[in-house]
């Protein structure tokens, strides 16, 4: 069974076509990814509190717009549950 790719549209049997899913692995092993993350990373999740298994979400889904004003911190439970439309953050 195939379904739309996240980023492009096309039918792919992941939740991404290899192409876009290629593009993302670059992107998040990134050196500038990593200090960018390092930087915007606070303490704590912004929607629950938890200090542990913390993530960076780009709240307006561009991976390229790394202003500190697009960037949250996230628990991965919230950052999955944010990606599933089950929360939202501002």
């Amino acid at each position: 069974m195939t379904k739309p790719c996240l980023d492009c549209g096309r039918r792919s049997r992941g939740s991404r076509c290899p192409a876009c899913a290629a593009r993302r692995q670059h992107f998040y092993n990134s050196t500038g990814w990593k200090q960018t993350r390092a930087r915007a990373r606070a303490s704590q999740c912004s929607s629950c509190g938890a200090t542990s298994r913390l993530s960076v979400h780009h709240l307006d889904g561009d991976v390229g717009n790394n202003d500190a004003g697009n960037l949250v911190t996230l628990c991965l439970r919230c950052h999955g549950a944010l990606d599933a439309n089950r929360i939202s953050v501002s």
